[in-house]
């Protein structure tokens, strides 16, 4: 009988780290620095594909977004 030991799939691009290639519009991760991402649909008129791009790519710049670091 072979043992194998699980291994926690990769962590999806962005979802711990900043992605360091995120743009839109000309703004990049860390000109969200301190911001709340969730509600860029609503209050900076990006598409919800958009602002759900935005929330993946820069959990740590976005104020309401927790890194998922694993």
């Amino acid at each position: 009988m072979s043992s194998s030991v699980p291994v926690a799939p990769p962590s999806a691009p962005g979802r711990c780290l900043d992605d360091p290639t995120f743009s839109i519009n000309y703004f990049t991760c860390s000109g969200w620095s301190g911001y709340n991402c969730r509600t860029a649909t609503t209050d900076y008129s990006y598409t919800p594909a958009q602002t759900a791009l935005l929330v993946l790519s820069c959990p740590n710049a976005c104020a309401d977004v927790t890194p998922d670091c694993y």
